[in-house]
């Protein structure tokens, strides 16, 4: 129903509103970064799914958009039908025989039959095709960003071919020399380490291994991608954004789920954030999110309760497939489609020139329509309308509003049920209407016509009456002379037979359209009278509402009151209980939610006096009433503020719960915590149950917090099995938070780690210590472990793969403390083995410790090789490298003279500062 591009534009902002709305401030990050990619997939993958039309909450000729596969080529034939009794042959008009490069209209040639018709070319100006245009700009936005895009890839594929890069397993540092936030891209980190400390230098690169690890990259194309393909639209670029903050959460969730400390890491982060950060691709330091990420570290944890927002998005997705996804169309389209006309006619039947003249003219006004619109119209429709032309060719009047009736005689009236859904049209309609019986030419008892006549036209009944009930078959001729009137009147339109039978039904004439004139309603139209008509909308209701004070409403607000009730006793109703000044708009919703003068009144004898119309539609929505109300007031609760009465119907707090409460020993309760109780399901047998177990909480928002955090009677009952009892409530709250089951502690046992408390448990749980990493371990030699050395291990990512590549390299390391020394330094294989091939093959992990930690690279002592300083001590390696004596140094002090020196003397002048670069 709505075009590829424009449907994906709006599921893309229905999934960010979504997540904005209700999922940006959960802590369920992992998820959220699932659903904001599923979301952005499923959005380029729906609009191009046909739904059979039985789904489709739209009826055929609702249909904005259908799919179809209509030849653009097609060519009309026009030739005579020798039976004009026939069908038209035809299935469909394309919009194409109306061609940019062959236009034509149907014009008269001199000397050839009636029948015959000829093309001449129309104006330019009418030739310009809009969809052509619409989709070159957008082409060009396309090619625009997509080459951005490129630039940017290249971009990063330059640094890193032309940049200094270390190799770190299965990561690559790129060095950088410019003064650029650190940013990583696929497996490459791009760091200018000469800008920071060791210790923020080493929470980068494990802040960026996390990025790269997780694949973040991939999240991150994907979202330049839709921006490039949805450059238009304002939804793609906030989506981009929030799928880059929501990998930034994740990932500082999981550097502080590695043991890292909050406070130093988020000061780390305000060093390293600069405001320009460096590639779109990229992850990196961004200084404008920097606020919402530390403010998310230190959020509380989502509940698994908040959960079931995830699975609202299923029935918002399913609801937009029924509402605008193409409805599969069966049609018979041809290549040459053939319009057939009826043979001449005998010479007294032949059109006269001004006849045929208006039908020309209609033919080109239904040809510029489908090339205007660019829109193929619905098989059944076109059907109908070359009936209509076909008619029109014949001489015949235009198509006839017909159909069933069905009658009931009530004192003086008649009302009459008209039904034409027997046409199989699109669309079809019922309406009932009563009319007085003097209007009838007649009620007949046997099978008769008699009419119904009105200014718009007037009813052909066939059919009879038998008693009080009456049936048959109508039809509705309009009045021409009507139409005339109204043209004349300046209402501007086509007048349908549909719009004119509705005309009828309402018994709209002249004076009523010259009445809205006169009352400022200049600028008529033929769809304006007929919603009029439809609702009811005559001159009594609108002058009645002027006299109320409305008299500067529109049509369609004078429709919408009528739809909603909005009538005269309504609003003198309301202006009696002090509503004397209310807007038309808050009339309307007053109206829509039910708001009556009862309602207030009971409202003001609760004593919720001056309340504005915000406030009773607030109250209406959420089923404030009087007697809820009272409730209330008999267990304890007066409350003055209507908005936390509205809080208390809304999550369903009533006086059996507030006085539950109380008999468990929660007496006085504010409003918000009685409030937060209904929220997470507190009541009183959540409370007796965790007394049971010897939980007597006194404080509400200790029994609140347990109960976020899927605290039960089991699960105390289960730490108390394992033998952890004389707990505090914050253990407990930890432990339920952490995941820390009894099946958890009783695998540590078995694998001989017994912690006598519980907080050490959950301190494992938090640092992902396994059954399966311990057993590890000691596999790799590493046996008897106390329970700290353990936990270290696996907050410094120190595992199997890792210990093996050290031995591999010849390193002794009979103690954990030394390989978990060398995992926070980031000591790597093959820097280890670099250092090797360089002649520094017995280094003890004490040696290779400081080199690490104060820069040594195996590139640099490779300069000094170069300046002739060979076989240099590893020790005498690092004091350089704390003095600052780089290679660079060594090059620029000899081309001041200073020549042929020593290491140590050239430390000398660096440290006394006799030269300096």
């Amino acid at each position: 129903m709505l075009p590829y591009i424009p449907h994906v534009a709006l599921l893309i902002g229905i999934a960010f509103i979504f997540y904005k709305v209700l999922l940006e401030k959960e802590t369920f990050f992992k998820l959220n970064r699932w659903l904001l990619v599923a979301s952005l997939l499923l959005a380029f993958l729906i609009p191009s799914i046909e739904i059979p039309a039985t789904w489709s909450i739209w009826s055929e000729s609702d249909t904005l958009w259908v799919a179809s596969d209509i030849e653009t080529d097609t060519d009309i034939e026009i030739s005579p039908i020798t039976n004009p009794s026939e069908k038209v042959a035809t299935n469909a008009l394309s919009d194409a025989t109306i061609d940019n490069t062959n236009k034509a209209v149907l014009a008269e040639e001199p000397n050839a039959p009636s029948s015959v018709v000829k093309a001449t070319p129309i104006p330019f100006y009418k030739t310009l095709d809009w969809k052509q245009i619409l989709w070159m700009v957008y082409l060009v936005g396309v090619m625009i960003f997509g080459i951005n895009l490129l630039i940017q890839f290249f971009a990063l594929l330059f640094q890193i071919i032309r940049s200094p890069s270390i190799k770190d397993g299965k990561f690559r540092i790129i060095e950088m020399s410019a003064d650029k936030a650190p940013y990583s891209f696929l497996n490459c980190v791009f760091i200018n380490p000469s800008k920071y400390d060791w210790e923020t230098y080493d929470q980068i690169i494990k802040h960026e291994k996390i990025h790269i690890s997780q694949a973040h990259s991939i999240d991150m194309i994907l979202a330049e991608l839709l921006v490039v393909l949805q450059w238009f639209n304002p939804a793609a670029w906030y989506y981009r954004k929030a799928i880059e903050n929501n990998l930034e959460y994740l990932t500082d969730s999981a550097m502080l789920h590695k043991g890292v400390e909050a406070e130093p890491y988020q000061l780390n982060l305000l060093k390293v954030s600069v405001p320009h950060y460096p590639i779109g691709l990229a992850m990196n330091y961004n200084q404008s999110i920097l606020k919402k990420r530390i403010k998310m570290m230190n959020a509380k944890k989502s509940s698994v309760r908040t959960s079931w927002k995830y699975l609202a998005i299923m029935p918002i997705l399913g609801l937009s497939i029924i509402c605008f996804n193409a409805v599969k169309v069966v049609a018979n389209q041809q290549t040459n489609t053939t319009l057939e006309i009826p043979a001449p006619a005998p010479e007294d039947q032949i059109l006269n020139g001004s006849a045929l003249s208006d039908v020309i003219n209609e033919a080109i006004q239904l040809g510029t329509e489908i090339a205007e619109n660019v829109v193929q119209e619905e098989v059944a429709k076109v059907v109908a309308d070359l009936e209509d032309l076909e008619r029109s060719f014949n001489g015949a009047s235009p198509r006839e509003m017909k159909g069933v009736w069905q009658a009931e005689i009530d004192g003086s009236q008649v009302c009459v049920r008209f039904d034409n859904s027997d046409l199989k049209r699109n669309s079809y309609w019922i309406s009932t209407e009563c009319f007085g019986k003097s209007e009838f030419s007649g009620l007949p008892t046997t099978e008769k016509e008699f009419t119904l006549e009105r200014a718009a036209g007037k009813v052909i009944f066939n059919g009879k009456f038998e008693g009080s009930e009456g049936l048959g078959r109508y039809r509705f001729e309009q009045s021409t002379s009507f139409v005339s009137t109204l043209k004349q009147e300046g209402v501007r339109g086509e007048a349908k037979e549909e719009t004119l039978f509705h005309f009828f039904l309402a018994d709209m004439d002249r004076d009523f359209v010259r009445n809205l004139k006169n009352q400022g309603y200049k600028d008529l139209r033929m769809d304006d009278l007929k919603k009029l008509a439809i609702h009811d909308v005559d001159e009594q209701y609108i002058k009645e509402m002027a006299q109320l004070g409305y008299d500067d409403l529109s049509l369609g607000d004078l429709v919408k009151g009528r739809i909603h009730d909005v009538d005269p006793s309504y609003i003198k109703e309301l202006k009696d209980t002090g509503f004397d000044n209310l807007n038309f708009n808050d009339l309307v919703k007053f109206s829509i939610h039910d708001v009556n003068a009862d309602m207030v009144q009971e409202l003001a004898d609760a004593g919720f006096t001056d309340l504005n119309a915000e406030e009773i539609v607030k109250a209406s929505i959420h089923n404030v009433t009087p007697d809820y109300i009272q409730e209330l007031k008999s267990v304890g609760y007066a409350l003055d503020d209507l908005d936390d009465i509205v809080k208390f119907s809304i999550h369903n707090v009533d006086a059996d719960l507030v006085k539950a409460l109380g008999d468990v020993g929660f007496k006085n309760l504010s409003p918000e915590e009685i409030t937060k109780a209904a929220i997470h399901n507190v009541n009183e047998d959540y409370v007796r149950e965790m007394a049971a177990v010897g939980y007597e909480l006194n404080d509400i928002s200790d029994i609140i917090e347990f109960s976020i955090h899927n605290v039960d009677a089991d699960f105390v009952k289960a730490l108390k099995s394992a033998g952890y009892k004389d707990l505090s409530s914050k253990q407990i709250k930890n432990a339920a938070i952490h995941n820390v089951s009894v099946k958890y502690i009783n695998d540590l046992k078995a694998a001989g780690v017994d912690l006598p408390e519980l907080d050490d448990v959950v301190k494992y749980k938090i640092h992902g210590v396994s059954v399966n990493f311990i057993e590890a371990l000691e596999k790799a030699g590493y046996k008897d472990l106390n329970p700290d050395e353990i936990r270290k291990a696996s907050i410094h990512g120190v595992d199997v793969g890792y210990i093996n590549d050290l031995k591999a390299t010849g390193m002794q390391l009979p103690y954990i403390e030394d390989v978990i020394n060398f995992s926070i330094h980031g000591v790597r294989p093959s820097y280890i083995k670099d250092l090797q091939n360089l002649g520094y093959k017995d280094l003890s992990a004490k040696e290779i410790q400081k080199a690490k930690i104060h820069g040594v690279r195996p590139s640099t002592i490779k300069e000094l090789n170069g300046l002739g300083f060979e076989n240099i001590p590893m020790k005498e390696v690092i004091e350089m490298k704390i003095h600052g004596v780089s290679p660079r140094f060594i090059k620029d002090a000899r081309a001041k003279g200073y020549k042929d020196l020593s290491l140590e003397e050239y430390k000398k002048i660096k440290i006394h500062g006799i030269y300096r670069n």
